[in-house]
């Protein structure tokens, strides 16, 4: 009857460190999505920052606006896809 008492203990003993290593494994898993997670946002931010700073560059550059101005200008004033000197309000 001792031995059977003692496999029991040794069962409900094996149980439990295995519950343990359970929770301890649920824990890591946790804390390993959290990371994925945080990196994943990290490196989606990092790529917005870089398409905007990328679109910025190229649309709001001063030669990039000032060229766009005087094709609206060309455009609206009517003397559009004409060579400056064929547009006599320009030499005034």
């Amino acid at each position: 009857m001792t031995d059977s008492l003692d496999l029991d203990t040794l069962a409900n003993l094996g149980e439990f460190v295995s519950a343990i290593a359970v929770v301890v494994s649920l824990l890591n898993l946790a804390n390993q999505v959290r990371q994925s997670t945080h990196s994943f946002r990290t490196e989606n931010f990092a790529r917005a920052l870089e398409r905007i700073a990328t679109t910025q560059a190229r649309h709001v550059s001063p030669v990039g606006v000032q060229s766009v101005a005087r094709h609206w200008s060309n455009f609206l004033s009517g003397n559009a896809g004409t060579s400056p000197a064929a547009r006599p309000h320009d030499k005034e």
